[in-house]
């Protein structure tokens, strides 16, 4: 069962961030700034989704994997994956930037669950100078 919770967390991460990608890209065609704010509109729309959750950063570790599979394809079949060039450089290289990019993808969740920390933290800090 908590296999099918990973996986559904995973999910809606993914679908949110692509909506949110696709529509701010539709929208805003021809702007030169379009493919940058629409990068951080599916970061702020996955955040939001996973605050709202309450999805954990283990819980898509998924997509973590399914991240790697589409950066390994594209990279297979020459297509550029948020770097370009990247057929023509070492193999290590390849390999940090995809540990680097595997981070990105799941970062609103890993912002989320700091948020989540330091407001728990901060509450109890309330609470025991109140006692």
């Amino acid at each position: 069962m908590k296999y099918l919770t990973y996986l559904s967390s995973s999910i809606y991460i993914s679908i949110t961030w692509i909506l949110v990608y696709m529509t701010v890209q539709y929208l805003g065609a021809g702007s030169p700034a379009v493919g940058g704010y629409s990068l951080v509109s599916g970061w702020w729309a996955a955040s939001y989704v996973s605050s709202k959750l309450s999805i954990n950063p283990k819980e898509v570790y998924p997509l973590i994997i399914l991240y790697f599979i589409v950066f390994f394809l594209c990279i297979i079949f020459g297509k550029t994956w948020l770097y370009r060039d990247i057929n023509s450089a070492p193999t290590l290289f390849i390999l940090t930037i995809g540990v680097i990019q595997s981070i990105l993808i799941i970062s609103p969740v890993l912002f989320n669950n700091a948020v989540d920390y330091v407001i728990n933290y901060m509450k109890l800090r309330k609470n025991s100078r109140s006692s």
